[in-house]
């Protein structure tokens, strides 16, 4: 693999920065990572995000495709050593996983905790900023029809979910293809008709979330999870968004 993912205008992903083992076919699902990753944080800085955001694509995918080479390369050589006595292979195979050689091979646990892009506020939900934010079913307040937050969190826009009964959060000037808001309380209560609330009528997204009360939760473009908190306000979120996006 290579050294770093950038050099001035020039950016690097796939199979042209990291090469696999074809064990597992982790190559492809860590080039899809990395042109998801850098897709929509070109497409916000070709719309006046600051460049810095770029330099978070590194930051962010070089230290999955260390890691995932690794695992792919031990695999590799224990499938090749199998049935041959030599049990160096497995042997590093269960040092770095702890678990059967092909877990997680969907790579829906990887993580960017600790991303220049990632903001935990206090220690309000299950969830961390940098997680991968879950997909739930959910009901419309407005008409009753079934949803899943994936089909929501779908598209270059950041997703706000704010749960709980707090205040409905209002940002009047907010591009909706830069931000969409939505509010999500638990079955058994009633909320605005509007189309922005949901209702967890199962209590799916709240067991996935790790949420207890009031909570904010910022999901990026990518579907991992931006920044985390309590009953905020507008004001933080306004913050991390300009920060990120220049908007």
């Amino acid at each position: 693999m290579v050294n770093q993912y950038r050099d001035n205008r020039i950016f690097l992903a796939g199979d042209a920065a990291h090469v696999h083992s074809a064990a597992g076919g982790q190559g492809m699902n860590t080039g899809i990572g990395d042109a998801y990753n850098l897709g929509w944080k070109l497409a916000h800085v070709l719309r006046g995000a600051p460049a810095a955001l770029l330099d978070s694509y590194q930051a962010e995918r070089l230290p999955v495709a260390q890691g995932v080479l690794a695992s792919t390369t031990i695999r590799h050589q224990a499938y090749l050593n199998r049935g041959t006595g030599d049990d160096r292979a497995q042997s590093m195979l269960h040092t770095l996983t702890g678990k059967d050689p092909i877990a997680d091979t969907t790579q829906l646990s990887l993580t960017y905790r600790g991303s220049p892009l990632a903001c935990d506020l206090d220690d309000t939900t299950g969830l961390r900023a940098g997680d991968r934010a879950p997909d739930s079913p959910f009901l419309f307040a407005a008409n009753e029809q079934k949803g899943r937050l994936f089909e929501l969190f779908r598209g270059t826009h950041f997703t706000l979910l704010a749960f709980g009964e707090q205040q409905a959060l209002h940002f009047p000037d907010a591009d909706p293809d830069l931000l969409q808001v939505y509010t999500i309380t638990r079955g058994g209560h009633r909320p605005s008709s509007s189309d922005r609330a949901l209702i967890d009528i199962d209590g799916y997204i709240h067991h996935f979330y790790g949420i207890q009360g009031n909570a904010l939760i910022l999901v990026r473009p990518d579907g991992y999870i931006g920044l985390t908190g309590s009953d905020l306000g507008v004001q933080p979120i306004l913050d991390y968004l300009h920060k990120v996006t220049g908007r």
